[in-house]
């Protein structure tokens, strides 16, 4: 096994994804979520991993992705949750190694093409991202390549302002106290 490290999106497109040889020896890619677009700067927004996630997708999709995350990054999950063969794991889990073998296990068990190699069952997983809206809630439901949109609104949707007021008027920091006199942290 050999890995290469790349500290900027540029400079795994100028060598590695330049090179036909190079891309058609890839067994697994770790992604940083945070990487940035070029060499230099601090650390990236996340928009650099999207662009890359959507590339990998385009060229090279049987190849299998572990996307590093410490942080939530908008627009990262979807990209996640859209192929089999790309897991995120979290560097924030209490039992990295358990994480790790989880994230592995994961993006190994994904049969790659049809043929006589890919012996066994597809992996059948199914995968649900929630959106909160305001006044609704958006599900989507991934089963392998299927994907399903349901839209809910909120059925009492009164009692829950109230509920959510009365949650967001007190400070765990404060003690429980509230955070000043006729707080309301949702408006009507």
């Amino acid at each position: 096994m050999h890995a290469t490290p790349y500290f900027s999106t540029d400079s795994a497109h100028q060598t590695l994804f330049a090179d036909p040889a190079s891309r058609a020896s890839l067994g697994l890619i770790v992604l940083d979520g945070m990487v940035r677009k070029e060499k230099t700067g601090g650390t990236g927004n996340g928009s650099a991993a999207i662009a890359l996630l959507d590339y990998i997708a385009s060229v090279l999709p049987t190849v299998p992705v572990i996307v590093l995350v410490s942080v939530r990054i908008e627009g990262l999950d979807g990209r996640v949750l859209n192929r089999d063969n790309v897991t995120s794991l979290d560097l924030a889990q209490t039992n990295f190694d358990e994480a790790l073998v989880r994230a592995l296990s994961s993006v190994a068990n994904v049969r790659q093409a049809p043929g006589p190699r890919a012996r066994g069952p597809r992996r059948a997983n199914q995968r649900i991202a929630v959106k909160i809206g305001e006044f609704k809630a958006d599900y989507t439901v991934w089963q392998g390549k299927k994907v399903h949109n349901e839209t809910y609104p909120y059925r009492n949707l009164q009692d829950l302002q109230q509920l959510l007021e009365g949650i967001t008027a007190f400070s765990p920091a404060l003690g429980g106290r509230p955070l000043a006199p006729n707080t309301s942290a949702v408006r009507s």
